[in-house]
């Protein structure tokens, strides 16, 4: 095992080394990196046995035996944004920001924190808050304890014998494993101040829809969501993040590089499937597996809105015509439509005006080919449009820019 310092803040680690990167994250800077409880034991898991009689090994058909075990497991994907960033893009489309960028080497570096547990210390790991028990192994056979029984050990493991001294036993050790590959980031119109996860499953769903129907099979290629910390704010950027489960990469994504328009033409047929999909004559669907479900997303289908990721997707290709190059995604502010967190609280508190004598409901829409608003109070209905650039044009004396 060796000891790794775990950023509390962003998805960056390293080994932790006496005098090295001591008082500050070296990735964002947050003086958290300094705690002594972010320096944990890590193993890198190289190759793993299974002992068992065989005997207790076999299941009937007659009966389902097995007993499903969760681990607490977490994917911190690290990239050098000054050296490992070919190429980047913005999408130009005034006040919904979005863009994406090719990285050709990023590392992956996925943690399994032990079995999920109710009780126990709690460590934040890249904005994420969460019991962390690790596991406990022998030191010297590597043979995994069990929360229950006596102690396991190999064989010949010298720690079996009865003359044996000392403590054989590593506890909360951390396993891991990483590579490298390429991948790409995709700006997710959504930040972690969105109450819900709706607008994020909905657009990783639509972007992996698209992809299907852009390469066909596309089941090496997978993704996950990252979390990037914003200087003097209290939310932060999520990314799509494309990667390919092949280490040093197939091609597929440099692919889609080369062609500047082929992130357009994704969005665009994934648009089509949905639009032309036969439940949208169905009122109590928002999607099916014909167009935007998965079964590889099973644990989300909850979280995915077929109407969200319409309007997400209109949203984006309202840029298609002004796309830009850039140095790279950071550059690209996520935050035009709520400049804080007061503003998001406002649209959540406009539905608690219900009461006997008014019905109020609000719902997502564009509002001049922007993401807004539609308020309803009985028979009356107002478009919401957020930030929105005033001057004496508008009958408006003074230059401003109302939040809503």
């Amino acid at each position: 095992p060796v000891k790794w310092r775990l950023c509390p803040n962003c998805s960056h680690a390293e080994e932790d080394i006496a005098g090295v990167h001591t008082s500050s994250c070296p990735k964002c800077g947050t003086p958290a990196w300094a705690d002594s409880g972010q320096s944990r034991s890590m193993l890198k898991v190289q190759m793993v046995y299974s002992n068992m009689d065989y005997s207790k090994s076999q299941i009937g058909d007659e009966s389902e035996d097995r007993v499903n075990t969760f681990f607490c497991k977490q994917l911190l994907v690290d990239v050098d944004e000054e050296n490992d960033i070919t190429s980047a893009f913005e999408m130009n489309n005034n006040d919904f920001p979005f863009g994406y960028e090719f990285v050709k080497k990023a590392t992956l570096r996925e943690i399994n924190f032990g079995e999920r547990d109710l009780v126990g210390e709690k460590i934040m790991v890249s904005g994420i808050e969460d019991i962390r028990k690790g596991f406990k192994i022998c030191k010297f056979c590597g043979k995994l304890q069990t929360s229950s029984g006596k102690p396991q050990h190999s064989f010949t493991c010298k720690a079996k014998k009865d003359t044996f001294e000392g403590e054989p036993f590593e506890d909360c050790l951390f396993l891991y494993r990483e590579f490298s590959t390429e991948i790409i980031r995709l700006l997710i119109p959504a930040t972690t101040m969105d109450a819900t996860n709706v607008k994020t499953e909905s657009f990783v769903a639509a972007f992996m829809l698209g992809m299907r129907e852009y390469f066909g099979n596309v089941s090496h290629l997978n993704a996950t969501i990252t979390e990037v910390p914003i200087t003097n704010a209290d939310y932060r950027k999520q990314y799509l993040v494309i990667y390919d489960s092949v280490p040093g990469g197939t091609g597929y994504l440099k692919q889609l590089l080369q062609n500047e328009n082929a992130l357009v033409e994704i969005f665009e047929k994934a648009l089509y499937v949905m639009e032309n999909c036969s439940c949208k004559n169905d009122e109590t669907k928002d999607g099916c597996y014909h167009c935007l479900y998965a079964y590889s997303q099973g644990n989300n289908i909850g979280s995915i809105s077929k109407n969200t990721a319409i309007r997400l997707l209109k949203s984006i290709l309202s840029g298609r015509d002004n796309i830009n190059r850039i140095n790279k995604l950071g550059n690209v502010s996520t935050n035009a439509l709520f400049d804080s967190e007061l503003e998001r609280k406002f649209i959540e508190a406009l539905p608690m005006m219900n009461n006997d004598k008014r019905t109020v409901t609000i719902s997502q829409t564009l509002v001049n080919g922007k993401e807004g608003y539609l308020l309803k109070v009985n028979d009356f209905m107002w478009e919401i449009e957020p930030q929105v650039d005033l001057n004496s044009h508008d009958g408006v004396s003074v230059k401003c820019r109302p939040d809503f």
